[in-house]
């Protein structure tokens, strides 16, 4: 199983760049993705993140923390699919 997440910043920062993502699962997994598109010279990568659950079935919690210092906490997302995140 997996859960994809594509966050959505106001103003400039449309995809979220310097956010940290922190998923943790039902086994009490937690995963901490940081956004960036930061590649190699010349190249960039999807700033999109993409949760491996292996055979966890649910998602317990996922927190956004935004450059800016906003929090936000989201619950009882979907697994297997992508969810689009607007900052609030």
């Amino acid at each position: 199983h997996w859960l994809g997440l594509s966050l959505a910043g106001k103003g400039t920062n449309k995809n979220g760049i310097g956010a940290r993502v922190t998923v943790i699962d039902t086994s009490n997994r937690k995963q901490i993705f940081d956004i960036s598109t930061a590649g190699s010279y010349l190249s960039s990568n999807d700033p999109r993140v993409l949760v491996g659950l292996g055979p966890v079935t649910e998602v317990r919690s996922v927190e956004v923390r935004w450059l800016g210092g906003k929090t936000q906490t989201l619950t009882n997302l979907t697994i297997d699919r992508y969810h689009v995140i607007p900052e609030r």
